[in-house]
């Protein structure tokens, strides 16, 4: 299953605009491990919307069981619980989602990075951080309560707006640079590698080749017709034997062999790709405790045995350098049976060759280095 890109970021949060916009957030859960639920209400009733960072943003039916809350829940929903949605719309054309909140205390915009590591953050009218889920230091910026948040950089366009002399003036770019076709373009289209490489060889291009001047005009139509085909697209979701492989917005020629199932909107069709996983996820919150505790036993029985592995490799070799070295370990004893007071410097200056350790002439012992 892949991360969501860009284009269906976009998609998901033009579905969600005008369920969201003017709803008031009832609830924020935290579920773990990047992923959280938000319930909203309006006028025609309760929203449940789930995201999951990096993976997924979408309208949701289901609900998880949801323990007590955590520090970061009880931050966010201080913040913006019971507050007005007056905003929902993707930052450029980056994966970034933003949801604006208008509170008493004044306006704060709730950031989903579905990129790098993901992060939610939560911005106070000023622009400076308050929360965020995961502090993350980048090269050019810091995510950190008490900074200002800065965008990352992107040479992207919105590709909504592009025409014929756009795509063209792209292809043009593409071309003098003499890189992987799929790596240029994806530097001035973000709609995510899945969707580039299906264009591309839907072209009879090679995505890793680089794009000749022939072909520009040829691969530049393939974009615009694909981009024409988006509005009233029927997302799909994809099976084989049964399990969920992946999801898009548009058929892919790469997953033509497997069963589809056809969905109206994006937003339902992220939703039963990843159901499953929650199902899942809320069955491990109840643990069999006997499965535990037998799981436990093999885990110990294992190190175990990875230790006695270790032991016997190590003897070994221990053994090994001993035998290699025995007529040298035999040479240093005697000398040392004749030499009961010598010290460490004079044994070293007869056998520079050996590394002597430490001499104990009370012990009659001595260190050798192997």
């Amino acid at each position: 299953m892949h991360e969501i890109t860009a284009l269906e970021l976009g998609v998901a949060l033009r579905e969600l605009k005008p369920v969201l916009e003017g709803s008031f957030l009832k609830k924020f859960y935290d579920l773990g491990d990047g992923a959280f639920r938000m319930s909203f209400h309006n006028q025609d009733g309760n929203v449940e919307v789930y995201c999951k960072l990096l993976v997924t943003l979408n309208k949701t039916s289901f609900k998880e069981e949801v323990g007590e809350a955590t520090k970061f829940a009880m931050a966010v929903r201080k913040r913006i619980e019971d507050s007005k949605v007056v905003g929902v719309y993707q930052h450029g054309s980056d994966r970034i989602a933003v949801l604006e909140f208008s509170t008493r205390e004044g306006k704060y915009r709730m950031l989903l990075e579905m990129f790098g590591k993901g992060n939610l953050v939560i911005l106070n009218e000023s622009g400076k951080i308050e929360l965020c889920s995961m502090q993350i230091n980048y090269r050019e910026r810091s995510v950190r309560p008490g900074f200002d948040y800065v965008f990352p950089k992107g040479d992207s366009v919105d590709i909504y707006g592009l025409d014929d002399n756009g795509i063209l003036e792209i292809m043009d770019k593409v071309c003098a640079s003499k890189s992987k076709m799929i790596v240029e373009i994806s530097r001035h289209i973000n709609i995510g590698p899945l969707y580039l490489d299906e264009i591309i060889r839907g072209a009879g291009l090679d995505p890793k080749s680089a794009l000749s001047r022939e072909d520009a005009a040829r691969l530049g139509e393939a974009f615009l017709a694909f981009l024409r085909s988006l509005p009233g697209c029927r997302p799909l979701v994809y099976m084989e034997g049964g399990s969920i492989v992946d999801y898009s917005l548009v058929a892919l020629s790469k997953y033509s062999g497997l069963e589809r199932k056809e969905f109206d909107t994006l937003c339902e069709a992220l939703d039963e790709a990843h159901i499953g996983a929650r199902h899942a996820m809320r069955e491990d919150e109840a643990p069999n405790k006997e499965l535990e505790e037998l799981n436990a036993t093999i885990e110990k029985q294992r190190n175990l045995v990875v230790q006695f592995e270790t032991e016997s490799v190590n003897a070994n070799l221990t053994a090994r350098s001993i035998f290699e070295n025995m007529n040298a370990v035999n040479a240093v004893i005697y000398y040392m049976q004749q030499n009961k007071r010598a010290t460490i410097d004079e044994v070293r200056k007869a056998f520079p060759e050996m590394r002597i350790g430490k001499i104990n002439l009370k012990d009659k012992k001595i260190t050798l280095e192997l």
